[in-house]
């Protein structure tokens, strides 16, 4: 190691984490808001299979799912205006208008 690495000053993770600019800080609060937006879609909808969906992305104007089957792709699709709607809500995000469903089957 470098002397002028060593005489760097320490960081605590808490700092890191808080720090808007920090990588770390971003992801964090990214993961925090897909699980939000989980919990709030799985509290949210009366629908066999609803507990299998994950949050995939939030960006672009788009919510993007990720369900195990086909057939819970193609429910959750019928449903895209209402979805997008708690979603925007619950999240406070104006930018939401598409839903996308990617169907990923467990192994």
């Amino acid at each position: 190691m470098s002397r002028s690495n060593r005489s760097r000053p320490w960081k605590t993770i808490r700092s890191v984490v808080a720090d808007d600019d920090s990588t770390l800080g971003m992801l964090i609060r990214r993961a925090d808001e897909f699980r939000r937006c989980e919990e709030s879609l799985k509290g949210y909808l009366d629908l066999p299979g609803a507990e299998s969906l994950r949050v995939a992305a939030i960006e672009g104007g788009a919510l993007v799912l990720v369900v195990d089957s086909a057939a819970r792709g193609a429910r959750l699709r019928f449903h895209a205006p209402r979805i997008v709607a708690h979603v925007a809500r619950s999240l406070g995000r104006t930018d939401l208008h598409r839903l996308e469903i990617r169907v990923r089957p467990e192994r």
